[in-house]
């Protein structure tokens, strides 16, 4: 990524303490370069509620549950059945990425979940410039 604002750290993990499978996890990271702080999702976007509508839509499409049904009723894994974005997230050429890892909102068959929001979508929500 060339971005002169900041840099992604990927992180891949795997373990396994016994049991039927082993467990795998990633997390992403946005780095600030001059701060080195992590940046969050309100560094880069001005109204996270319009960015969460957006992608519980997109989410909702991919895993093909109606706008009226409670996520917890459909077998995910979100408090009170109510959609919520993750600070699990990065930029690409031409999306935003969020990724729920194994167990995070559904149960270890679901694998990893990734949400891909097109950035042509929600870039009159940048903040910030993501340059690639």
């Amino acid at each position: 990524q060339d971005n002169p604002e900041f840099v992604k750290v990927s992180l891949n993990n795997w373990d396994y303490s016994g049991g039927a499978h082993g467990n795998s996890w990633s997390e992403e990271c946005l780095v600030d370069i001059k701060t080195g702080q992590e940046l969050k999702l309100q560094d880069f976007f001005s109204n996270i509620d319009v960015l969460t509508a957006k992608a519980e839509a997109i989410f909702r499409a991919d895993q093909e549950i109606p706008a009226d049904t409670n996520l917890e009723e459909a077998g995910f894994w979100f408090d009170g059945g109510v959609f919520h974005l993750n600070e699990n997230f990065s930029f690409n050429e031409n999306s935003v990425d969020f990724l729920y890892n194994q167990y995070e909102i559904a149960p270890y068959v679901a694998g990893m979940i990734i949400i891909t929001i097109p950035l042509d979508e929600v870039k009159h929500l940048l903040k910030r410039k993501v340059h690639f």
